[in-house]
Parts: C-alpha cells; structure tokens; sequence
C-alpha cells in the first residue's frame, strides 16, 4: 500500500471514528434532554393548559436518531377531548404523530419540529349559530411553571389519510378526506405541496404558496370532477334565499399583491349545468384581479366565456363581469329539437365587498333561442324550464311537436335587481307568450309572470289541444315556485268569485272540463302573431 492511500484510509477512519463519537454525545443529548415521559409530560400539560381540554398520549413513546442526526419522537394514539356539548368524546384523534427534531435549539430550552408528520387524523368539528367546538377556553388553567418556558416551532407539516367532519347547525355532516397534504413553512411563505384532498364525490390536487406578508399567491390546482354541492355550506334562508357577506376585502393588500393561480377541472357540476374542459386563471397585472375561463369552457355541446375584472386603483374599487356563449343545443335540458340558445351579460358595479358590488350592480342580460319545435308528449325533462314551456304552450294533443319562430328574454340590471317589462317572449305555432317581473341578483329571489296569446283563424277544441296557461314563477333562482291559472284564458269570460272558487278547488277532467261546464266547447284566439320576440329585444 502506498504512503497516499495509507494516508487516505487514515482520513477515513477518523471521519467514521468522528461520526461515530458525534451520534454518541447526539444521542446522549437526546436522552438527557429528550426523555420519553418528561416529552409526555411536557406536551400533555402544556397542550391540557392551552386548550381547556383533555389530552391522552399513549404510553408507548419512541425516541431515535434518524440519518442526518436529527432527533425523532412517535406518540402514537393521541387524542383531543371535545366540548361539552358536542357529540363525539374526542374533536380529534391521530394514531401516530412522528417529531423530527433539531437538536440545537433544544439546548436553549426551544423545541423546533423540522418535521411533524401526522398519520391517519380524524378530526371532527361542529358548529351552532352561538358556538363551536374549535374554540378554546384558553388561559382558564394555571401554567405550569416547569413547561411554561419551553417555546415550539414547527417548520414543516405532513399529514398523510386523515379525515375531516364538519357539522354546521344540526345539518348533515361534510367528510373532507386528505390523502396527503405538505405544508412547508418557510417564513414569510408557507407552501401547499402534493396537495390530494376528496370532499364527497369532488376532489383536488396540487401545488399552491402563499406569502403571508405581501399576499402573493401562486399555484397550479387540478381537479377530475367538482360538485358544487360538495362545497356549499347550505348556508341560506328559505326556498334557496341566499345572504351575500358584507365583510370589508383586503384592498390594500390585493393591490400590492401578485397572484397567479390556475385551477383546471375536468367536469365542474353546477347542479342543472355542468361544465367541461374548465381552466379557470387568477391573476393580478396593474392593480387589477382577473379571473377568467382561458380557454373558454364546455357547456351542453357549447362554448362559455366568462371574464371577472376587479380594478383595485379606484378609491372605490370597481368590477366587471362579462359572460358570453356560443350557440347551445337546447334539447341538452328542454323538451326542444332543433334550437339553440345564446346568452350574453355584461354587468358592471363597484365597492370594497361583495355585497356593496352585488347591489351596485348594472347591466343587460340578454338569451335569444333560434327556431325549434317543443315536444308535445314528453317526460324526461323535470325541470322548472320544461314546466314552464308544458303550460305556455298552446298545443295539439295528436301531434308530437309546435313549432317556435323565436325565444326571447331581455332584461336590464340596476341596483342588483334584473328587471324585464314584456322582454320575456317566444312567438309559436299557436301562441304568442310575453313575460315581465324581476330577478334580484342580491338575494336570488325571483318574481315573473308569464302572460300566453292563442293565435290563429279558427276556435281551438279544447278536448282536441291542451292549453295555455297564466303562468307565476316566484321563489328563487335555485328553488322556483311555478302556480298555474287553469282558467284565466277561457275566452276571456266574466266570472264571479264565486264561479273562479270552485273552478279553483278543481273539477275531473281538467281544462276541457272546466270549459263544458260553462258551456263552452272551444275557445277564440286572437287573429294573428304580434312579433312578441321583435318587441321583446327592443327592450
């Protein structure tokens, strides 16, 4: 053997020998100053202290040195008591909890977790109009004066199959199930990393940061399929009202931010509409927060544009939203052949929060539908439209559609509320329909009517055609109500109270019945179409 290779087997053994002694005094640190029932002591009753609640750590801790030196610890079947009131014994409970561990600070009195990796968690979190069971009666308990000293900081976190319920006001509880999520904090940002969370049939995945100082925001987010139902809070009043928050925004914060934010969505459920092929982008350029579909999305064989703009740089922030389609086949969610519908709005309003803008909000909104037939007999549509279009209709029981030269409606927006005056039409075969009211974009409630004119030269048999009806739709957006008027079309009789009452309570044999009872076998439309569509869009 040569002097440099002697020389160099030399250098190796005292750097083996060196690593050898420093795992020594490492692992003896961590003994003296890592004692698995001091630990336990230490972390139930600062834990008990803070929280107002029973803590419990399994026995069975575990201390040793991982590859790099650093320090490791295993509790295992921990668990956090819940509130009174609350159901469940425990709010959360974790099967195993590994610490990793830098040993330095640990001289200094200060336990800085490198890593805290979290397996299999269950958390499970409740809430009342008046309290919830997260929040803590801190400070209650009087501080232990041998753990109180003792500062902890925790660097990175892992979770890795957890499970979180959430139970709002008595509802049904929500499942969120976290297949892995890292969250590395590297002040000021902290990262969102191999993101795989499921809540009911949606799920996501990705990679987001965030920085806490300057509010800047970047990541990618991927999704096969998200149902709005998976992350509505049911929040809302009766029949789907819905209240919208007048919690101020961030504005000085958003106008120093930089946010860059990508979420794509395979299928995006909106309930009745379902989009496909979404990318939605977030972003900030010059003050103003952009959020838009790049490219355009599927919706029912069609395209949809949407684009939010939210400029910052106004003392009051001002806000435009533009929406746009291309032509959609109406048969997707009608009882229609051969039409299609575009709808385009373009709303513009201003404020520092979501309320302010709602109700600020002006504009047009504008849905045209080219020529079609409506299917006469039909019953695979349930929907409010489908039982709109079965009473507007006048039609013949023996064929199996109506033509329609045109669908209309024209509203105008201000002040958050749509509003229409005979800008709601469709012009068909045999009537003529022209609907006012108003929609109020603040709360979602709805008010329309909906006025049919038989057209023709000749008497319509009433046992022959099925008639069209007065038509009311109240309610909500989400939730229509839709009341007929069976007999506010029969020829335009004179009827008292009296005769309109038990016409009312119903008599065998519907419309056709109605109309021999009085006498009357057939009713006169009016002589001709009054371009209802033409005027409608004049509006």
């Amino acid at each position: 053997m040569t002097k440099k290779n002697t020389r160099l087997l030399k250098i190796i053994v005292v750097v083996i020998t060196a690593l050898c002694v420093l795992y020594a005094v490492i692992f003896a640190v961590s003994k003296i100053f890592l004692d698995p029932k001091k630990i336990k002591s230490i972390l139930v009753t600062k834990l008990e202290a803070s929280l107002n609640r029973k803590v419990t750590l399994a026995d069975d801790l575990s201390l040793g040195i991982s590859w790099d030196l650093a320090p490791y610890i295993a509790l295992h079947n921990v668990t956090i008591g819940n509130a009174s009131w609350s159901q469940p014994e425990n709010m959360l409970t974790v099967e195993q909890l590994d610490l990793k561990l830098s040993i330095w600070p640990l001289i200094l009195k200060k336990v800085e977790i490198e890593t805290l990796v979290i397996k299999k968690p269950s958390a499970y979190l409740e809430s009342t109009r008046n309290q919830n069971n997260w929040s803590f009666n801190t400070g209650t308990n009087t501080k232990d004066t041998n753990t109180s000293s003792v500062s902890v900081e925790i660097k990175n976190i892992i979770i890795v199959d957890g499970m979180l319920s959430y139970k709002e006001n008595a509802r049904a509880a929500r499942v969120v199930k976290i297949t892995k999520l890292v969250l590395i904090n590297n002040e000021p940002k902290i990262k969102l990393k191999y993101l795989d969370i499921n809540i009911g049939d949606s799920n996501l995945s990705g990679n987001l940061t965030v920085n806490k100082t300057n509010f800047d925001i970047d990541g990618s987010l991927e999704s096969n399929l998200i149902n709005i139902s998976d992350l509505s809070s049911g929040e809302g009043g009766s029949g789907g009202e819905y209240s919208i928050p007048n919690t101020e925004l961030p504005i000085e914060k958003l106008k120093a931010a930089d946010i860059d934010v990508t979420l794509k969505v395979k299928k995006l459920n909106l309930g009745k509409i379902v989009l496909t092929g979404v990318k939605l982008v977030a972003e900030t350029r010059n003050q103003v927060l952009r959020i838009a579909l790049d490219p355009a999305a599927g919706i029912f064989n069609g395209n949809l544009d949407l684009d939010m703009a939210y400029d910052l740089k106004p003392r009051i922030p001002s806000f435009a939203f533009n929406i746009k389609t291309s032509p959609i086949k109406l048969d997707n969610f009608a009882p229609i052949n051969g039409s299609s519908m575009e709808l385009k709005a373009n709303l513009i309003g201003n404020g520092s929060n979501l309320n302010s803008i709602a109700t600020s909000l002006s504009g047009k909104i504008l849905a045209t539908a080219s020529p079609g037939s409506y299917r006469n007999s039909n019953s695979e549509f349930t929907n409010a439209i489908a039982t709109i279009l079965s009473s507007a209709i006048t039609f013949e029981k023996s064929k199996a559609s109506t033509e329609f030269q045109c669908a209309v409606v024209n509203m105008k927006v201000n002040n958050g509320i749509a509003t229409t005056n005979k800008g709601i039409a469709l012009q068909a075969a045999t009537v003529d329909v022209t609907g006012s009211g108003k929609v109020d974009l603040r709360n979602g409630r709805i008010n329309l009517e909906i006025n049919p004119q038989n057209v023709g030269s000749s008497s319509f048999d009433l046992s022959q055609f099925s008639m069209a009806q007065l038509i009311n739709v109240s309610g909500t957006i989400s939730n229509p109500v839709i009341n007929l008027n069976p007999i506010g079309l029969i020829a335009g009789a004179a009827m008292s109270k009296t005769v309109l009452s038990t016409l009312a309570g119903g008599i065998p044999g519907g419309l056709a019945s109605i109309a021999t009872s009085m006498g009357m076998g057939s009713t006169k439309p009016s002589a001709g179409h009054t371009e209802v569509c033409k005027k409608a869009l004049e509006y």
